[in-house]
């Protein structure tokens, strides 16, 4: 097939959405169309090309294609494109979504623009309705999208290790006897990391473990994101040796940057926890991913759909909603810590569970049969063809709400 794929994000969302199945389609055979090689929005640093992005969109399609895979967009001038694309060429247009951007709650940062009357999530869902069929990460997220839609595949995001290989590590990690903890996730997920209950189980293993009497000494690393109450441990800016807290910057849309600073600070143990909320209970596994490819970090995680397909043997499920001490952070964190045999332990079977189960050359076959089917149904042509739930309307046709 021949297939136009159109990242309306960057950052992991091209990454995992986009740019891996991009190269697994190429590798099985098929002829994938990509500005930027996936890895940013497609139509970014279009500026100079004769008509901007309409027309490297444009020339694209007059090479004539099967179909359009395009990453959902809050923009309607670009939504219009896409349908006005579809108009002309006959070709179906695929959606792809990563996250429930119809339940992004208050604690989010980008409430301000998904809240229930947003003009953003307004766009955002009507992309669903008009596509011929939605692309999703999740079951939960396919759950959420189906009043909204056509047809909705489920293609989870799986990871490709190669990718991982040739980063090096910190020459002065094994001279470091410290046990690092890491965060690693956007401004986002603060809201997770600053859950009371983290926060606390966080400062006590600092408070506990500051390496005398025996006792292991604990770094905690923040990568793009940072709580409040983390600064009170960062000390010193001249001398490091005086922090227990760390903060690296963002690596903004750059993945590859991403998994080197992870390889580089080389973690002994990555977190994952994850407000119990409706946004949240679609999200993927992909912090998983990049704890497999770390040796040695065991794999502390949230026990929360997200992480459902993570072997019980390959991670440590810290189950937040329970008041007993003996399954919540502060357990978890204790045995992440003092035990290093488990860690290394957790650490192989996550590593090879990826490698058995969580690539993506060998679940390629999923999109390639979403595309098939989807070149085979239909084209949404007329009005009467947009979804429009039942649950919407009244017995006289008129709109009840939004």
């Amino acid at each position: 097939m021949k297939i136009l794929t159109l990242p309306n994000c960057g950052g992991g969302v091209s990454y995992y959405r986009h740019h891996l199945p991009m190269l697994a389609l190429r590798e099985a055979g098929h002829e994938v169309i990509a500005n930027h090689e996936c890895v940013d929005t497609w139509s970014a640093h279009l500026g100079k090309y004769p008509h901007g992005h309409e027309g490297w969109l444009r020339d694209r399609l007059d090479e004539s294609v099967d179909l359009i895979h395009a990453g959902w967009s809050n923009s309607l001038p670009m939504l219009e494109l896409l349908v006005a694309a579809r108009e002309k060429y006959k070709v179906p247009v695929i959606i792809d979504y990563d996250d429930d951007v119809l339940s992004v709650d208050a604690s989010n940062l980008n409430y301000r623009h998904y809240h229930g009357g947003a003009f953003s999530r307004r766009v955002a869902r009507l992309g669903a309705r008009v596509a011929d069929s939605v692309t999703v990460s999740t079951g939960p997220l396919a759950k959420a999208l189906a009043k909204d839609s056509r047809h909705v595949d489920m293609l989870p995001n799986y990871t490709h290790p190669p990718h991982w290989q040739s980063h090096p590590i910190d020459p002065e990690r094994a001279n470091d006897k410290s046990v690092r903890i890491m965060f690693a996730g956007g401004p986002s997920h603060a809201a997770d990391i600053d859950q009371p209950h983290v926060r606390e189980a966080l400062e006590w293993a600092i408070a506990h473990y500051d390496g005398k009497d025996g006792r292991p000494h604990v770094k905690v690393i923040f990568l793009a994101c940072m709580p409040k109450w983390a600064s009170k441990f960062i000390q010193d800016c001249h001398d490091a040796t005086a922090n227990r807290c760390f903060f690296i910057q963002a690596t903004g849309d750059d993945v590859h940057l991403w998994h080197k600073v992870i390889k580089w600070v080389s973690p002994n143990v990555l977190l994952a926890p994850l407000e119990h909320t409706p946004f949240n209970a679609s999200k993927s596994l992909c912090k998983a991913y990049d704890a497999a490819m770390v040796e040695g970090c065991a794999f502390v995680c949230e026990a929360w759909p997200a992480y459902d397909e993570v072997l019980s043997t390959a991670c440590i499920r810290v189950d937040s909603s329970s008041n007993d001490y003996n399954v919540g952070w502060k357990s978890a964190l204790k045995v992440a810590i003092e035990t290093p045999d488990m860690r290394r332990f957790l650490s192989d079977e996550l590593h090879q569970w990826t490698l058995d189960k969580r690539t993506i050359t060998a679940h390629i076959k999923q999109w390639e049969s979403a595309y098939e089917q989807a070149a085979e149904r239909p084209l949404v042509r007329q009005l009467s063809d947009v979804v429009r739930p039942p649950h919407l309307y009244g017995p006289d046709g008129q709109l009840l709400m939004d």
